[in-house]
């Protein structure tokens, strides 16, 4: 578990980072800087375009103020209760600026086919021949198998309401496997932009 040192004294932490005192302390700052160079840039970076590229859920911009509620001398203020879709439209981003956030998502947002993934190992340099080293990488490419799985079958649990929301759109953004394209699943091996 990171942030434990198992059956040991806590570990002191400094500033954020646990001590780099030991064995223990090498695998809790690596598996940090893991975990934030992959899983978490994904869970944050692919799930982008999905919410945000629709522009009324995220205006890039908001060009005026809100009306305060009585105000009578603010014509925004009538056209807020009168015709809210106008005056929704006078306040977000104009259509060219919508646009080009949406284009930014989408790239953001989008898997190549050509990078390599958390438990793959495809490139050349990482080849061993310590046996150790192949197991352990082996027992890390099962895990994450069970892992998805495991998010998966959360999907079809009708109690995990929360999991989904209202328009039935299953939770991927953590899972492993990956397919080209905006997809909102995968877990590069390191940030890509």
């Amino acid at each position: 578990m990171v942030g434990k040192n198992q059956g040991s004294r806590p570990r002191r932490q400094k500033m954020g980072w646990s001590d780099l005192d030991g064995t223990d302390g090498l695998v809790e700052v690596l598996t940090t800087l893991i975990w934030i160079a992959s899983t978490h840039h994904a869970a944050v970076n692919f799930g982008q375009y999905a919410f945000a590229g629709y522009m009324p859920n995220k205006p890039s911009m908001s060009r005026k103020l809100i009306p305060e509620e009585n105000d009578t001398h603010n014509e925004d203020a009538t056209l807020i209760s009168s015709d809210p879709v106008t005056y929704l439209m006078r306040l977000v981003s104009k259509q060219s600026q919508a646009v080009e956030l949406m284009a930014l998502l989408e790239i953001l947002s989008s898997q190549a086919s050509d990078e390599e993934y958390l438990g793959q190992r495809t490139s050349t340099p990482f080849s061993s021949s310590d046996f150790n080293l192949l197991q352990a990488f082996e027992k890390f490419g099962q895990r994450l198998k069970e892992v998805e799985a495991e998010i998966l079958e959360r999907n079809k649990d009708p109690r995990l309401f929360h999991r989904r929301g209202s328009v039935t759109v299953d939770y991927t953004l953590l899972v492993p496997s990956f397919d080209a394209g905006i997809t909102g699943r995968g877990i590069p091996n390191g940030i890509s932009i």
